[in-house]
């Protein structure tokens, strides 16, 4: 019986040994060979067990034979089913069986011991297997995995009663006694060697059918999908035996139109003498790629196209597979990319600039005629060279500055001044802008043009003089304006005080009226005075700042009071709510209330009917800074769109011109602008014309803290 369960093996050996060399990537096959190998060495083993002195290495030897090829049966289940392997539990096994084996052979020698731990291990791995079969999920393997499993569990009981009865009949342990549960394991050993050799078979020849049916209907996804024109044909003559179908819409024809014939019948080739080469290039290397070559289609029309073609092997006959690839448009755009390439060439070469291109090591790859005329030298001392040979060594510094820059991922253009020496040693100034060429998203190279700014310098330099001048007279008219309103206002003073000392002790309607327009006329240009002595001393920057402690609604009920008179002259209203709390801020008392005043002044001018709204509010920012906030609203006349931007310059009004409605200089609203600037705030217009204006600003303050907070 032993024998034959040797026999057994060593046939499951031959057959797994052709299956592996068949299709070694099978999953499985290795183990199950070494199973066969392994099971037919300790069968064979067996028959040495009563030679003198070998009893102990021949136990160790033979049984972990046995238990070493069920363990690679395990592992070839485990790679056939997961397609990987894991070691852990199939070594640990192994040593653990090898230690106990071991120590009751050489250390407590116990003959039924053995028979056990061999039974219990034998019986272990069976299962193992069988759990592995049982979870076995895939589609074309139904039945035959549960078969082979249920076989496994039957083997592994067998062992498991086996190793029980060996608890209650030690004689069971020695295995050529003629006993029923050496019979049972040894026929077992036999019938089921038998089932697992054809279920694994059966397992990878359905695999293997699988795999060819897969790689069939891969094959033929790519073949028909294929956005380039794929065919078959003979080898040799070029008979039609399949084409897909960018084919038939690539040239034309249709299907049926060229199965079974040649390309030559249907005309496809162009230049037979350009089919021939091809032809000669397959039969000698076995396959070629991308020969260009010209094919026409059903109607006539020429297309240029890359074609690859190989030999292969399809129903035990040679064949070629050809894939043709359209190129016809890149062909055109090829010509196109070579006459725009000749039209920048002579852009390059007709420009008067200075154009060049050179690799990231500064080398010259490229410039233009106008350079070498520029610089004096000839295109062959130039090409190839660095360009250190005409940029002085003071600019290489920011030149790899900006090397850097680029490879950092600034693709930017960049624009700079340098110098170039001549061929004759002489400077020229340049304006330069560069940029880098990109491939792959990498620079390789970088485009120069420069441009000689010998005069652009030179008419900046009469521009800079010309600008110095321009300020220098502005200076002389503000010291003038400046010295002429000191000049002016003094002796007005006088006037304006006389003509009020003459109306209070002349009686005289006429006269008194006539004092009247003095003292008028006289407050006016005083006014303007004040106006231009104001204006030159924020162009001179001489107006000091001193901020102190103010109550917004105290200064803004001040300015109102001063307006009150005006105001009620033309039945205006002046309106104002006071804030509650009385805020206190810090800030320049004399600019913010000369703000409100002109403000204020301007809404009540132009204002003949209805009100003047102040309204005001502090915004508390943290840290004791704040904004207050001021708007002056009035229903007066408005301003006209056009001129809104007008108002903010010197001497200019929205009303200008010998036919003016309103009196003015045209300096109150410019003061007042560069005093909220001068504050650091903004100042901002809302007008629509007969529907009045509201004049805001904002300006930053600082608030006092906790202790400072009086009613004010």
């Amino acid at each position: 019986m032993i024998v034959v369960v040797g026999l057994v093996h060593l046939f499951q050996s031959i057959v797994f040994y052709s299956l592996y060399r068949i299709n070694n990537s099978a999953g499985g096959l290795r183990f199950w060979l070494a199973w066969s190998l392994l099971e037919v060495a300790g069968f064979t083993l067996m028959f040495l067990r009563e030679v003198p002195g070998l009893f102990e290495i021949v136990v160790i030897l033979q049984n972990g034979s046995i238990i070493g090829g069920i363990v690679c049966l395990y592992l070839g289940v485990v790679e056939f089913i997961e397609g990987k392997i894991t070691y852990k539990i199939a070594l640990t096994g192994f040593i653990t069986f090898l230690l106990l084996l071991s120590s009751f052979l050489f250390i407590h020698d116990d003959k039924n011991i053995r028979g056990i731990i061999i039974n219990i291990t034998l019986s272990t791995f069976s299962l193992l297997v069988a759990f592995k079969l049982f979870r076995m999920d895939i589609n074309y393997l139904r039945n035959s995995p549960r078969i082979l499993g249920a076989t496994f569990v039957i083997h592994a009981l067998i062992f498991i009663y086996r190793s029980v009865d060996m608890v209650f009949d030690p004689s069971v342990a020695e295995f050529f006694n003629p006993h029923i549960w050496n019979v049972i394991p040894a026929f077992d050993a036999f019938a089921v060697s038998l089932v697992w050799t054809f279920g694994f078979f059966l397992m990878v020849n359905k695999r293997l059918i699988h795999e060819k049916e897969l790689n069939r209907e891969y094959f033929e996804s790519v073949f028909y999908g294929s956005p380039d024109a794929v065919v078959i044909t003979n080898v040799g003559e070029g008979r039609f035996i399949d084409c897909n179908t960018a084919f038939t819409n690539t040239f034309g024809f249709t299907r049926d139109e060229v199965i079974g014939k040649t390309t030559t019948e249907i005309g496809l080739w162009v230049d037979l003498d350009s089919r021939k080469q091809l032809i000669e290039s397959v039969l000698t290397q076995n396959n070629i790629s991308n020969f260009e070559a010209e094919f026409r289609r059903d109607n006539g029309e020429i297309r240029n196209c890359l074609i690859s073609t190989t030999i292969i092997k399809r129903d035990a006959n040679n064949v070629m597979l050809s894939v043709m690839k359209d190129i016809t448009q890149l062909k055109q755009t090829e010509e196109e990319v070579k006459r725009s390439e000749e039209k920048y060439r002579l852009l390059t070469e007709t420009t008067p600039d200075f154009v060049l291109l050179h690799d990231l090591d500064l080398r010259i790859l490229y410039i233009n005629t106008s350079a070498l005329n520029i610089l004096g030298y000839s295109l062959e001392e130039l090409s190839g060279a660095k360009l250190s040979a005409f940029i002085p060594g003071k600019y290489f510094s920011d030149l790899q500055t900006r090397k850097g820059q680029r490879l950092a991922g600034d693709f930017g253009i960049l624009q700079y001044n340098i110098e170039v020496i001549k061929k004759d040693g002489t400077t020229l100034p340049v304006e330069v802008r560069s940029a880098p060429v990109i491939r792959d998203g990498v620079p390789v190279s970088f485009v120069i043009v420069a441009r000689d700014i010998t005069e652009q310098l030179k008419q900046l330099e009469e521009l800079r003089e010309a600008k110095e001048t321009a300020e220098e007279m502005n200076r002389m008219k503000s010291h003038f304006l400046s010295n002429m309103s000191h000049e002016l206002r003094t002796p007005f003073v006088g006037i304006l005080g006389y003509a009020q000392i003459l109306s209070e002790t002349v009686t005289d309607s006429d006269a008194l009226s006539m004092i009247g327009s003095i003292v008028e006329s006289s407050k006016r240009l005083t006014d303007t005075l004040d106006k231009i002595l104001s204006l030159s001393r924020l162009e001179f920057s001489e107006v000091n700042m001193s901020p102190e402690r103010i109550g917004v609604n105290n200064i803004i009920r001040d300015v109102l009071a001063t307006h009150t008179s005006g105001a009620e002259k033309k039945d205006l209203a002046l309106v104002f709510e006071p804030l509650p709390g009385s805020p206190l801020i810090f800030s320049d008392r004399k600019i913010l209330t000369s703000i409100l005043d002109k403000l204020v002044s301007n809404a009540v001018k132009y204002s003949e009917k209805g009100s003047v709204t102040v309204t005001a509010e502090v915004i508390d920012s943290g840290d004791g800074k704040g904004k207050l906030l001021v708007a002056v609203r009035d229903e007066g006349i408005g301003i006209e769109p056009d001129v809104q931007d007008v108002i903010w310059l010197p001497f200019r009004q929205a009303s200008e011109g010998r036919g003016r409605s309103f009196e003015g200089t045209g300096l109150g609203l410019s003061i007042t602008r560069r005093f909220v600037e001068l504050l650091g705030g903004e100042i901002s217009l809302i007008s629509k014309p007969g529907a009045g204006s509201v004049f805001s600003f904002v300006i930053p303050v600082e608030l006092p803290g906790d202790t400072d907070k009086l009613i004010a």
